[in-house]
C-alpha cells in the first residue's frame, strides 16, 4: 500500500515537472515571437503594430501561463497532501524501527550486564552455599560424634550407678524413667534385679526346704506336746509354755515373710519387680539385643521361680495351719484352767 502510494506520488511529481518545463518553453516561444515578430494590424499596404495591444497580448499569455502554473501547483500540492500520510507513516515506521533496534540493542546490553552480574552473584552465592554446606556437614558430623559420645558417657554413667543394689535405686530410677530419655535405666534395673534373683535363688530354695523340714519337726513336737497327757500342773505349764513358744516362732516367721525378710519372699519380690522393669524397658524401646538376652534368661529361670513360689505358698499354708492349731490349743487350755479355778471351793 505504501509502495504504490509512493510510486503514484513520484509519477505525479514527474508529470508536474514536465508540465512546467513545457509551459515555460511554450511561454518563452510566445514571448520571443512577440518580441521579434509582433502582431500587427493591416492598414492599407502597411502593417501597424500597436504596442499596447502587444503588451496586452503578452500579459494575457503570461497570465494564462501563471494560471496554468498555479493549477499545476495546486494539483501537485493535492498530490503531495495525498501521499503525505503514507510518507509520514513511512518515516515514522523507519524512525520507530530504528528506535526499536536501538532500544533492543540497549536492552540487550543492559540484560547482558545484568546477566553477568547475576551470574557472578549467583556464583558467589553458590560458593558461599557450598561453604555453608561443608560447614553444616562438618557440624552435623561433630554433632553425631558428640551424640555418640554422650550416649556412651550416659551408658557408662548408668552402668556405674547400677553398681549399687537395685533396691536402693528404685526412687532414682523411677524419676529418671519418667523423663522418657534414658531407656537404658529400666533395662539395667531389670538386669540388676535378675542378677539379684540369680544370686539368691539357690539360698531361697535351700531356705524353703529347710523351713519345711523344720516345720515337720515342729509339727511333730506340737503333736507330742498336745496329745500326750500331762501328769501334774508343772508339766502342764511347761507344755503350754513350749507350745506358746512354737506359736510365737511360727507367727514371727509369717510376719518376716510378709515383710520380705525371708530369702524366698525377697527372691520372689525381686522377680516381680524385675518383670515390671522389663515391661518398662520394652515400652521405652531399650536396646533390642539386650532385651532378647534378658528374655532368654527369664525363660531359663521361669520354672525354678514357679517351683520356688509353689513351695513357699505351701510352706506359708502349712505354717498358718500349725499356727491355728497352736492358738486353738492355747485357747482351749486357758478355758480349761478358768473352769478348774471356778470349780475350786
Amino acid at each position: 500500500m505504501a509502495g504504490s502510494t509512493t510510486m503514484n506520488a513520484r509519477a505525479a511529481l514527474i508529470c508536474f515537472y514536465v508540465a512546467i518545463i513545457f509551459l515555460v518553453i511554450f511561454a518563452g516561444v510566445i514571448v520571443v515571437k512577440l518580441i521579434f515578430w509582433p502582431p500587427c494590424t493591416q492598414m492599407g499596404n502597411a502593417c501597424v503594430v500597436d504596442g499596447w495591444s502587444v503588451a496586452g497580448l503578452a500579459a494575457m499569455v503570461l497570465a494564462v501561463a501563471a494560471t496554468m502554473l498555479a493549477i499545476l501547483g495546486a494539483v501537485a500540492v493535492a498530490a503531495w497532501w495525498t501521499s503525505l500520510n503514507a510518507r509520514v507513516n513511512d518515516q515514522v515506521r523507519k524512525h520507530y524501527t530504528a528506535q526499536q533496534k536501538e532500544v533492543d540493542a540497549r536492552v540487550d546490553r543492559l540484560l547482558a550486564k545484568q546477566e553477568k552480574k547475576v551470574t557472578d552473584q549467583l556464583g558467589a552465592v553458590q560458593t558461599k552455599l557450598q561453604t555453608a554446606e561443608n560447614r553444616i556437614g562438618a557440624a552435623t558430623a561433630d554433632i553425631d560424634e558428640l551424640e555418640v559420645l554422650t550416649h556412651d558417657f550416659l551408658g557408662v554413667a548408668v552402668d556405674g550407678i547400677m553398681i549399687s543394689s537395685p533396691g536402693s535405686l528404685e526412687t532414682w530410677a523411677v524419676k529418671v524413667t519418667a523423663l522418657h530419655k534414658f531407656p537404658r535405666v529400666p533395662l539395667m534395673m531389670a538386669i540388676r534385679y535378675l542378677e539379684a534373683v540369680e544370686g539368691d535363688l539357690v539360698e531361697a530354695e535351700r531356705e524353703v526346704m529347710s523351713q519345711k523340714d523344720e516345720l515337720d519337726v515342729t509339727y511333730k513336737t506340737f503333736d507330742s506336746l498336745a496329745t500326750v497327757p500331762h501328769t501334774d500342773a508343772e508339766q502342764r505349764r511347761m507344755r503350754v509354755q513350749r507350745i506358746g513358744y512354737i506359736g510365737n516362732d511360727l507367727r514371727s516367721w509369717l510376719d518376716r515373710d510378709a515383710r520380705g525378710g525371708s530369702e524366698a519372699s525377697h527372691t520372689l519380690d525381686c522377680w516381680e519387680i524385675m518383670l515390671r522393669w522389663k515391661t518398662v524397658a520394652v515400652n521405652e524401646k531399650a536396646d533390642t539385643e539386650s532385651l532378647q538376652s534378658l528374655e532368654g534368661k527369664i525363660g531359663a529361670y521361669q520354672f525354678k521361680i514357679d517351683q520356688l513360689k509353689l513351695g513357699r505358698d505351701q510352706l506359708k499354708e502349712q505354717t498358718q495351719r500349725l499356727l491355728d492349731l497352736t492358738d486353738r490349743y492355747l485357747e482351749k487350755t486357758v478355758a480349761e484352767k478358768d473352769t478348774s479355778a471356778t470349780k475350786q471351793p
